[in-house]
């Protein structure tokens, strides 16, 4: 799978992990959030704009029968066919002490997960993605105080609050499916994958 590495300025928006000790179901937690990633306009960052962003996968079965796993997902979005500004939200996620269990609910028996999952987001705005000012004979010479004087205060700024958005709109989605308590002051439009997490005290 091809790596697509920054090559401007980055700027980091956005660093948070969402913490959830229960039972789920990891294959329909994993659709959501695929489904989300897609509908806000992130994919791997090659030019087909495919969803091959995980790049990183590491599992390990503990003596005990519990999975342990590691797993990245480096997802790009390019707004308005911009040439300067590319966004960069990255997923890592971590399991602890996961095995397979089984839940009942109205009847209805389903096969899930229990244990320990966490994700890792970090948001970053890139600049000059395609390093075209930085190997320009002129804009070379005055790219800081472009950045710094005429750019900082509002074009990069509408950017990096646009990313810093979609980074926390994704904290509450995730909070949502988990049904864990949320900070937002207005809910996330329902997900077509409904929640299959299984909290032992869900909030009110």
């Amino acid at each position: 799978m091809p790596m697509f590495k920054p090559k401007g300025t980055m700027i980091e928006e956005a660093s948070y992990r969402v913490k959830y000790k229960d039972i789920f179901e990891a294959k329909a937690y994993y659709e959501a959030l695929r489904e989300w990633i897609r509908e806000n306009g992130f994919h791997d960052g090659s030019p087909q704009k495919f969803e091959q962003y995980e790049n990183h996968l590491h599992e390990k079965i503990t003596p005990g029968g519990f999975k342990e796993m590691i797993i990245r997902w480096r997802t790009q979005r390019t707004p308005e066919d911009s040439t300067y500004f590319r966004y960069h939200l990255d997923l890592d996620f971590l399991w602890l002490g996961v095995t397979n269990t089984e839940v009942v609910r109205d009847g209805v028996k389903f096969k899930a997960q229990k244990g320990e999952v966490e994700v890792t987001v970090k948001a970053q705005v890139e600049l000059d993605y395609e390093g075209k000012w930085e190997k320009h004979w002129f804009l070379k010479h005055v790219i800081d105080i472009f950045q710094k004087r005429i750019f900082q205060r509002e074009i990069i700024a509408q950017h990096r609050w646009e990313l810093y958005r979609d980074a926390y709109n994704l904290q509450n989605y995730i909070k949502n499916w988990f049904k864990m308590n949320k900070y937002l002051p207005y809910e996330e439009t329902k997900t077509f994958f409904s929640s299959k997490a299984w909290p032992s005290h869900a909030p009110k």
